[in-house]
């Protein structure tokens, strides 16, 4: 079976596919920008909500104020006690990859750009807030 499309006599086998080639690339590229325009959201929640943050708080009130965390560190007794019994159990929010990969590499200090929850017997010992950076690192200098 032949069709004319574009004034060119062509079969319907390689107009197919000629189409499908065309509309494939959109769907990721679509599902990518709206994955990018949910990660300022993510971190704005953050940023409202950690002022609600005290000292005392237990796991379920945190998680009910600012969610579940983005990654946690010595999370339970048998990870305390394999690092030495001497990081206390850490709730970080706000992580992107280069955090995490920061996270696996020294995994006893939080990154400076993330929202940071320290646990002591269950309950919040202390906070903070990403801090800015003193000398922004700029590729044009």
């Amino acid at each position: 079976m032949t069709l004319k499309t574009r004034g060119r006599w062509i079969s319907a086998n390689r107009y197919h596919a000629d189409s499908m080639m065309t509309s494939r690339p959109r769907i990721p590229l679509c599902l990518l920008v709206a994955m990018l325009m949910c990660i300022p959201a993510c971190s704005q929640r953050h940023e409202a909500a950690f002022g609600g943050l005290e000292q005392g708080m237990t796991r379920d009130q945190v998680r009910d104020l600012l969610g579940p965390p983005s990654t946690t560190y010595y999370a339970t007794e048998d990870l305390r006690v394999e690092a030495g019994g001497v990081y206390p159990e850490r709730w970080q929010y706000g992580d992107n990859i280069s955090t995490r990969a920061t996270g696996a590499m020294f995994p006893e200090s939080a990154p400076d750009r993330v929202w940071v929850v320290v646990f002591e017997d269950g309950r919040v010992a202390s906070f903070r807030e990403p801090r800015p950076a003193d000398d922004p690192w700029r590729g044009d200098k």
